[in-house]
């Protein structure tokens, strides 16, 4: 009698067990099915997201380049104006190309710019003493160390293995870790540059980046000047001076403003004002710039800068309103102003 309850006892705490483990690994299989789920629909709504901004981005290229077209078709409304009154292309709220953005309204939260690549330097085709001028805006202070990187990037890219002096062929970049070959060809994509000799990152995209602020501000009568920086410890990188779309020379209005640093001594004050002045108008002639920049500067400024009237590519670039104007932080086309062909960078 006792036997058989306890028999009875022992098969229904078995019975009791086996419903506890059935229900625990049911409840994990619910509990990684829930989960799985769950990062389903992430990857859903990421992927929703992905094609979203890619949408927003191909919309606001096409702002800006119709916007670009607009500007084309009505250039001359932009000089038909008297000293003190705005011009009818500024009246009708048309966009001009410089390098400051324009707000995007028919495409929610983005920022558009058009420029032209003519606002950088040509990488393969910049001259020495120009290069030796940007160096020394991008905080290379000896004058052995600017020529060892101008020489470096002429070996780079020429079709032979000779060596300029203190420049790098196969013999250096083979002992490197990774080890690799000197191109012995032009620069395609400008962040070659950092395979090249005595190009560091921070050389390349330097340390400062005055559109968000966060290389200081100096207080003025109208509030603030975005363009103060210490100087000593700051500086420009390359990525803001050269392009393998560039010219020559530089068009005023299309220029980051961090390359007015080529002119000798200009101050916050001047880069603030010739910024101000290309974002309210076209910057129809360098004499335009006389009354900010004193004699001497002016002539600086006619070395390295120019109006661009017959420019080769186009730069239209795209980003989400309020993101700093850090050239990683942009999606960017090229267009190609004589075939019409988009480089789709």
């Amino acid at each position: 009698m006792m036997g058989g309850c306890f028999r009875r006892h022992a098969e229904g705490g078995f019975a009791l067990l086996a419903v506890f483990w059935l229900v625990l690994l049911l409840a994990i299989m619910a509990l990684g099915y829930a989960s799985s789920t769950r990062l389903r629909a992430r990857i859903a709504l990421n992927q929703l997201q992905i094609i979203q901004n890619r949408y927003d981005d191909a919309a606001a290229m096409a702002v800006g380049y119709q916007a670009y077209t607009t500007f084309v078709a009505n250039r001359a409304l932009f000089s038909r104006r008297q000293p003190d009154e705005a011009s009818a292309a500024e009246q009708l709220g048309l966009w001009h190309p410089r390098f400051e953005p324009y707000e995007a309204t028919a495409v929610a939260a983005a920022q558009v710019q058009i420029r032209y690549a003519g606002g950088r330097f040509d990488v393969n085709h910049i001259s020495a003493a120009t290069f030796d001028a940007v160096l020394t805006c991008c905080g290379v202070v000896r004058a052995s160390e600017r020529n060892a990187i101008i020489n470096s990037v002429l070996d780079w890219c020429d079709a032979d293995n000779a060596h300029h002096a203190e420049g790098a062929e196969n013999d250096y970049y083979n002992h490197l870790d990774p080890e690799y070959n000197c191109k012995n060809a032009p620069i395609e994509v400008l962040e070659e540059l950092l395979l090249v000799k005595g190009i560091t990152p921070q050389l390349y995209y330097g340390n400062l980046d005055w559109a968000s602020g966060s290389a200081g501000t100096v207080a003025d009568a109208g509030g603030t000047l975005p363009y103060y920086f210490d100087r000593d410890n700051q500086h420009p990188g390359l990525v803001h001076f050269l392009s393998v779309y560039g010219s020559a020379r530089l068009d005023v209005n299309s220029a980051a403003p961090q390359t007015l640093l080529l002119v000798d001594d200009i101050s916050p004050e001047q880069i603030a004002a010739i910024v101000a002045l290309r974002s309210e108008r076209a910057i129809h002639s360098l004499t335009d710039l006389s009354a900010i920049l004193d004699s001497d500067q002016f002539a600086v400024l006619r070395r390295y800068f120019t109006v661009m009237t017959v420019p080769h590519y186009l730069v239209v670039a795209t980003a989400v309103r309020g993101t700093s104007l850090s050239p990683l932080l942009w999606r960017r086309r090229v267009f190609d102003l004589n075939t019409k062909r988009d480089k789709d960078l």
